[in-house]
């Protein structure tokens, strides 16, 4: 496939262009998305990316606190039940912020690399341009 210049890049795509931009994405998607889980003969397999996964892991833990909040309004074992299921919905959702945050830096850490580098290329290669003027 020819490289597009910047100008056709920018055109508007046809329907035709559009669903095959689709399909190949979403066949992108399911190749990097996959997981499996194995143990014995027992295998699963599934499709999830990040946000599928972490929309089910806010969910639960919404989930569970709500019932650990309806049930402290019980007397005895469900009371104590209730507060053991909030505390720990309020935990699991701590630690998956704090995992949230860090791969935030991360990644901000490595855009200001991804910065640096280009910008030491840059004067790398005029520093080459340079030493070729110099030398003419």
């Amino acid at each position: 496939m020819p490289e597009e210049t910047h100008e056709e890049a920018l055109r508007p795509l046809t329907n035709d262009e559009r669903a095959e931009l689709i399909a190949e994405h979403d066949r992108l998607m399911d190749a990097i998305s996959g997981w499996q889980f194995r143990m014995g003969p027992v295998r699963l397999r599934g499709y999830f990316n990040s946000m599928r996964f972490a929309r089910y892991f806010v969910g639960f833990h919404i989930v569970v606190g709500l019932a650990g909040a309806a049930l402290i309004f019980f007397g005895g074992s469900p009371r104590d039940l209730g507060m053991a299921m909030v505390v720990g919905a309020l935990f699991g959702f701590g630690a998956f912020l704090a995992q949230v945050w860090t791969m935030q830096v991360e990644k901000e850490h490595w855009l200001e690399e991804d910065d640096i580098r280009r910008r030491y290329s840059e004067v790398v290669n005029r520093m080459r341009t340079l030493d070729t003027n110099a030398e003419e």
